[in-house]
């Protein structure tokens, strides 16, 4: 019955343990989404501003603004998002449970 009980506790330990570890990479993971959405956002704002402001000072036309524009805008999101996503895949969680009851 001890052991039975000794065991018991111990899968409880880990299964809490466990539970916290996923909570947390699980808010790791959303901040880390929240601050690329917040990131991407200011960059497309900022190049619509800059587009505008170029388009109004020099006489460019609207097909070289505009394809500049989306290509700069394609470039600067698949460098935000791909470069800490590819992070977060290279980056090896290994959950290491050692757990020693001594009778």
């Amino acid at each position: 019955m001890f052991l039975h009980s000794v065991w018991f506790l111990r899968e409880i330990k880990t299964f809490e343990f466990l539970k916290t570890a996923t909570a947390a990479a699980a808010a790791a993971a959303a901040a880390a989404v929240v601050v690329v959405v917040v990131v991407v956002i200011v960059v497309v704002v900022v190049v619509v501003v800059v587009v505008v402001v170029t388009a109004a000072v020099v006489v460019v036309p609207a097909d070289v603004v505009v394809i500049v524009a989306v290509n700069y805008v394609v470039a600067v999101v698949v460098l935000y998002v791909s470069v800490p996503l590819n992070r977060l895949a290279k980056k090896k969680r290994k959950i290491v449970i050692k757990l020693e009851f001594k009778e």
